[in-house]
């Protein structure tokens, strides 16, 4: 799990070595000698809690890193107690902590009481963040809130033009049938196959190299996946199945929940790779209609672009489509191919979004596997047994 362990027991002793090692630690990170000494207090009076509640318990001092910076963890088990519940809660000097990314945090996994502080971030960026928090005070929160309400108004409108497209497609068939290609629909159930194999192989491998990491049950976890999965393909969303894919992942797989708000939202972003296979599959037929000559170097140049577009796809039905046209424009493929593509692509959003809200939910249980935030009772289906 981490580089380097310490065992020591919560007398005083323990504490105090728990101490030192602590501020040995963050020697290296430049912080201000008041600083370390804040996270010293901070440390030992959390450690004093845990004994008063477990007794002269055996613990634990791990180093691991988290986003390339280094972390440091307190692992004691023993009974479920947050020793850090009402740490500062309401002084100043516990929200300049906060500020400076010092202040420490609780989790409660596999049976361990686990206290952690994750050194700041460059001394720079701190004191940005500081300024910022002392000019703008209680405005933040106000800024935070616009910036969600502007966040679903994107959504919300993507969501009303997206509802426009049948009735675009409707018009594009229309003049399909009208300009005598319409034949050329009805050879598009290769590529809609071709894609859906290749979306589904992809999968299927991922679950299986996820389960052997994690030694899970691929029957256990694909169920699980299940409900989240149905309602993406039912949806062709995966922003709606945002619900169904956290509690998937912090209630049935035990991943810490502090992974789960970071992993979900990221993989949301991040994770698209049957949207690739989806503009990959789709590009080459279109390419192969107009009797495009294609190398090597095309498409290597084809993947990549691919790879770029479905991150910017926005997460929800029809947002695939706005890529389209770019694709073919930077690919060189004629543009008259865009109305064969969107008929396509509203048949393939629904699988493409399913196989996509799946692979977030296992890149999850297997980043969180690799540095041991994983239940293994939730896991395995054993937990309360």
């Amino acid at each position: 799990m981490g580089d380097k362990a310490h065992g020591f027991r919560l007398d005083d002793a323990g504490i105090d070595e728990a101490s030192d090692l602590l501020a040995s630690h963050l020697e290296g990170t430049g912080l201000p000698r008041r600083d370390v000494m804040a996270l010293r207090l901070a440390l030992e009076t959390a450690l004093i809690r845990l004994r008063s509640r477990l007794g002269d318990a055996p613990a634990e001092f791990y180093v691991t890193r988290w986003l390339g910076r280094p972390r440091l963890l307190v692992r004691v088990r023993g009974e479920r107690f947050d020793p850090l519940g009402d740490f500062g809660d309401s002084g100043w000097e516990s929200q300049l902590l906060e500020t400076l990314d010092l202040r420490p945090s609780y989790a409660y996994l596999a049976g361990q009481n686990i206290v952690s502080i994750t050194t700041p971030r460059k001394p720079l960026g701190s004191l940005v963040r500081i300024l910022i928090a002392l000019v703008l005070g209680d405005a933040t929160a106000g800024i935070r809130d616009a910036l969600r309400e502007l966040n679903s108004l994107a959504h919300f409108l993507m969501e009303q033009l997206c509802r426009l497209l049948p009735a675009f497609v409707f018009v594009m068939v229309v003049i399909q049938a009208w300009s005598g290609t319409f034949g050329v629909l009805l050879a598009a159930w290769w590529p809609v196959l071709e894609a859906v194999i290749v979306m589904v192989a992809f999968f299927a491998l991922q679950l299986l190299v996820v389960c052997r990491a994690c030694r899970a049950s691929v029957r256990r976890v694909l169920l699980e996946c299940f409900p989240a999965i149905m309602t993406a393909f039912s949806t062709a969303s995966s922003s709606s199945s945002f619900g169904s894919m956290v509690a998937a992942c912090r209630e049935r797989f035990g991943v810490d929940e502090e992974q789960v708000s970071f992993g979900v939202p990221l993989g949301l972003v991040l994770c698209k790779c049957a949207i690739a296979i989806d503009f990959i599959v789709l590009v080459v037929f279109a390419a192969s209609l107009y009797g495009i000559v294609a190398d090597t170097s095309w498409y290597i140049r084809l993947c990549l672009t691919c790879l770029f577009y479905a991150v910017a796809a926005p997460p929800v039905p029809g947002g695939t489509i706005a890529c389209y046209g770019l694709l073919l424009a930077t690919m060189g493929v004629p543009m008259e191919a865009l109305a064969v593509l969107v008929a396509i692509d509203m048949v393939l959003d629904y699988p493409t979004t399913a196989i996509d809200v799946g692979s977030i939910m296992l890149s999850v249980l297997s980043a969180a596997n690799s540095i041991g935030s994983v239940d293994r009772d939730r896991l395995m289906g054993q937990a309360g047994s």
